[in-house]
């Protein structure tokens, strides 16, 4: 149990982290593209928000279908895993979904979709840890993942976007 708590620590402190940058932000500046096929943080945030959903409906599979328990990960979600990293790569995505994501309404809403993605987070957690049988479902790239697997890939992934939000920030700065 002990290295399963890890595992939501991780993803609340890297939602916290998320939440609390937005206060460093105007509207103008969450809404500001560094490039044309490039997105502002907002529609970073968006992204984060959107993708973190569709993973916990996926969770949610999970818990009412045994199915699919016994399926693996793939290779690279298996070092992904290994490496609690997806590395320095910029991955791009659906090109139709990046040139679509919607800009925020605002930083009010932003922070109150975080921080009820959070809550959701924690009360999912709470069905998951108590759940007599799991079974897995299909990530497009990395393979069957159990309920654990994909809270993991949820932090993982939000935290691979700080870099993103890094080099955002130098753009903002120049």
């Amino acid at each position: 149990m002990k290295n399963m708590q890890v595992i939501i620590d991780r993803v609340n402190k890297t939602m916290d982290h998320w939440i609390d940058q937005l206060s460093g932000y105007t509207y103008k500046q969450l809404c500001l593209k560094p490039g044309p096929e490039n997105w502002s943080l907002g529609q970073v945030y968006m992204h984060l928000i959107d993708d973190t959903r569709w993973y916990y409906q996926q969770i949610e599979q999970c818990l009412l279908n045994p199915d699919h328990a016994n399926e693996e990960i793939s290779k690279a979600a298996k070092n992904i895993f290994a490496a609690n990293d997806l590395g320095d790569a910029q991955i791009t995505g659906d090109p139709f979904a990046a040139k679509n994501m919607p800009q925020p309404e605002g930083i009010t809403q932003l922070k109150a979709d975080m921080q009820a993605l959070k809550s959701e987070t924690n009360d999912l957690w709470k069905r998951v840890i108590v759940a007599e049988e799991i079974g897995k479902s299909k990530h497009p790239g990395l393979g069957y993942l159990n309920p654990y697997e994909w809270f993991r890939h949820t932090e993982i992934h939000m935290r691979h976007h700080l870099k993103q939000k890094t080099r955002i920030d130098g753009f903002l700065k120049s």
